[in-house]
């Protein structure tokens, strides 16, 4: 399951409206909106936001759909002083979150580029066989 469908599932959890939830990690108006509709990745500040507002969503879950949502269960008990994870691990995969996005976006910048080539390729030669 995608990242932002994990979002999708805490935002049904908490009962709140995509409206609600972005104004409770004080995310602008519409940004996961948007991010639902594209089915694309959100900023990694966010995700930070969202571990901060909702501390009973695993952080682990969330960032790797590994474990269960909630942290309250008995296999993934509350974070206390002595079981927080490696904040080292949370900086990498959060990096990692950031690099895999930024290349998202140059991949679909060249997809989008080369769709237009596609289309005037194919516009020069149906031209072509016109005047030939």
């Amino acid at each position: 399951m995608e990242l932002i469908e994990r979002i999708k599932q805490i935002i049904d959890y908490e009962q709140l409206s995509v409206s609600g939830f972005e104004k409770k990690i004080s995310a602008s108006d519409g940004v996961i909106r948007r991010a639902i509709r594209n089915n694309s990745d959100i900023y990694s500040r966010f995700l930070v936001e969202i571990s901060d507002k909702f501390p009973d969503i695993s952080a682990e879950w969330l960032l790797r759909e590994s474990g269960e949502m909630l942290r309250t269960s008995a296999a993934n008990p509350p974070l206390t002083a002595e079981n927080q994870p490696d904040s080292g691990i949370i900086i990498e995969l959060t990096r990692q979150i950031s690099e895999l996005s930024r290349e998202n976006g140059q991949l679909q910048a060249e997809n989008t580029e080369l769709k237009k080539e596609l289309a005037r390729s194919e516009a020069a030669a149906a031209a072509s066989a016109r005047t030939a």
